[in-house]
């Protein structure tokens, strides 16, 4: 009888745990899936760091600044002509277009030329 009660607790905490390795294994599998919701953050470079591959935007509505990590595949350009990372200069206008991705948000897209001043905006 004892051997019975013994094989129904393991019995059952396999099952509790497959259960689980299960739920854990779909649960990363939707976040893996879920597109990303890529936003745009319009204003003024503060820095550019090329070698950190970051980059720095000043939105000019009294918000704080926020520093972008740049992606090896973001496009990057002034006006029409596709740029390096290094071609920004401080003090430039800029739309980044960007997701949030591990607790940082990640440059995308970065377009740098004059924009209207109704532009400035998060």
């Amino acid at each position: 009888m004892a051997h019975q009660g013994r094989f129904t607790y393991w019995t059952l905490v396999g099952v509790v745990m497959a259960g689980f390795l299960g739920m854990l294994s779909l649960a990363a599998a939707e976040k893996q899936e879920m597109p990303r919701e890529l936003k745009t953050l319009t204003g003024t470079i503060e820095s550019v760091n090329d070698q950190q591959h970051a980059l720095s935007v000043n939105p000019g509505d009294w918000s704080a600044s926020k520093r972008f990590r740049v992606s090896d595949d973001a496009t990057i350009r002034k006006g029409s002509d596709e740029v390096d990372l290094s071609d920004l200069r401080t003090g430039e206008d800029v739309t980044v277009r960007y997701v949030e991705e591990g607790g940082e948000s990640v440059a995308k897209e970065i377009v740098a030329g004059a924009l209207p001043e109704s532009a400035h905006s998060s």
